[in-house]
């Protein structure tokens, strides 16, 4: 990489890369201006933690687990970008609640004062006025049919979201789960002393290789999910941090590698049962393991049986931007008629809001709208209450995408370094160890300067 070191070889957060996702730009919580009293407050209940990999130093806190109750649904999505779905496109919701009230609102208000019928000349309403009452009928009723429409079809898509984000992260704790598994079938398959063909530091160059594998297969597998495995970055990286050795990343199939790394692991149990020195039983057990970890990290981003078709997932954001237009329309044209006339009171309507203020005076003669300061709490209402409608939609949409890729190197995503860094302790100690990890207490001692047994040699 071109990218500048830290102290420990990694790359800097300068390189790390997005993965495509809706990823937040940091953190309101970590700048050096909020209390340290303030950080803690937002965040109690978060079980965070974070370790150096892929993606650079520093490493990036993922959340691991929460308390519910001690959740902040409001501050902690307004602070921790990462956690929440409402900042997916502020500068999008900002236009279609301010900026397009606002335009409309002014184009309303320049039409009427020039038109003939407007406050320059008394006499009928002016034009603008009456196209804003039919426009915001129209708008209203419109807005209204598809509110119902987006509700049933929004709600499914949010739910196939979920699932589809559920189902990955279980199945990467599911490739976790075999990777253990077969660390621990090499640990106890492979000789730990000196056979008769084989030195103790042949054993012990056996078992921390294969052992090496093993992990090697469970971070690039993890790098095929975040569509890294076969890129410049992904090599350098492994080499720097002694997953990889000169040579081999040559020899793995491109576009398959983790499959490569898994095959190696079988082969070399398969030669080390040629040899004598594993089990009929072990070598059907690690090849089973071999089996069961390629199968989950083969799945972990497989689009073929989990991805929202595109058809479905087009459909669904075309209908909540059509509807975040009717909403933003109907709300932008009754502001414009709140500063011709409405009053808020009584049986009035939109719809009469010209009879009773035709020269389109504002403030507002009619009370309660021509006090100043209410008229502007009702506006500054509106506008929020517009903001926050168009938000929500926008933003059960937008989980979709947030949700699609939990491989990342957002807080909400898989914490994979913490996670890989403790197989890898495992894989080291149990396999690179020796005898390190047995007790004491053990009963029966590895057999010195014998080849292991077969198993149908202890069957006779």
């Amino acid at each position: 990489m071109a990218s500048v070191r830290a102290g420990n070889g990694l790359p800097t957060s300068a390189s790390r890369k997005s993965l495509g996702n809706i990823t937040g730009s940091g953190s309101l919580v970590e700048s050096s201006w909020v209390p340290a009293w303030f950080r803690q407050w937002v965040r109690q209940g978060q079980n965070t933690g974070g370790a150096n990999g892929f993606f650079g130093e520093p490493a990036t806190p993922k959340l691991l687990s929460y308390t519910p109750k001690k959740m902040w649904t409001f501050w902690g999505g307004l602070f921790d970008r990462d956690l929440t779905a409402f900042y997916g496109n502020l500068p999008q919701h900002f236009a279609w609640s301010f900026l397009f009230p606002g335009i409309l609102v002014t184009l309303f208000l320049v039409i009427d004062f020039v038109d003939n019928g407007g406050p320059i000349n008394d006499g009928k309403p002016g034009y603008a006025r009456r196209a804003s009452i039919t426009l915001e009928r129209m708008a209203k009723t419109s807005s209204g049919d598809f509110r119902g429409l987006v509700s049933y079809v929004l709600g499914g898509y949010v739910v196939r979201a979920f699932s589809m984000w559920y189902a990955r992260r279980k199945n990467y704790a599911a490739f976790c789960g075999t990777t253990r598994n077969l660390i621990l079938q090499l640990a106890t398959a492979m000789p730990v002393e000196p056979t008769t063909s084989l030195s103790q530091a042949e054993v012990d160059m056996l078992r921390s290789t294969v052992g090496r594998w093993a992990i090697l297969a469970h971070e690039v597998g993890t790098l095929k999910a975040r569509g890294e495995m076969d890129s410049d970055e992904s090599k350098e990286y492994l080499l720097q941090v002694g997953l990889t050795m000169p040579g081999e990343w040559e020899t793995m199939v491109k576009g398959d590698r983790h499959s490569t790394i898994l095959w190696w692991v079988l082969l070399a149990v398969k030669r080390a049962h040629y040899a004598g020195h594993t089990t009929d039983v072990e070598l059907e057990k690690c090849a089973e393991a071999v089996s069961l970890m390629r199968a989950q990290a083969n799945d972990l981003m497989s689009s073929l049986d989990r991805d929202i078709p595109y058809p479905y997932a087009s459909l669904v954001g075309a209908l909540v931007r059509i509807n975040v237009f009717l909403m933003s329309l109907w709300k932008s044209t009754e502001l414009y008629l709140m500063f011709c006339g409405m009053t808020g009171i009584g049986p009035q309507n939109w719809g009469t809001a010209h009879s009773l203020n035709p020269q389109c005076l504002i403030p507002n003669p009619q009370a309660p709208n021509n006090t100043g300061l209410i008229w502007l709490v009702a506006v500054v209402f509106h506008l929020a209450s517009l903001f926050f409608w168009n938000l929500s939609y926008q933003a059960m949409y937008d989980l979709g995408k947030i949700l699609h890729n939990p491989f990342g190197n957002r807080r909400i995503d898989v914490a994979h370094e913490t996670i890989h860094a403790g197989l890898r302790r495992l894989a080291e100690g149990l396999l690179a160890g020796g005898e390190a990890h047995v007790p004491p207490t053990m009963p029966f001692a590895a057999p010195k300067s014998l080849p292991m047994p077969k198993w149908k040699d202890l069957a006779a």
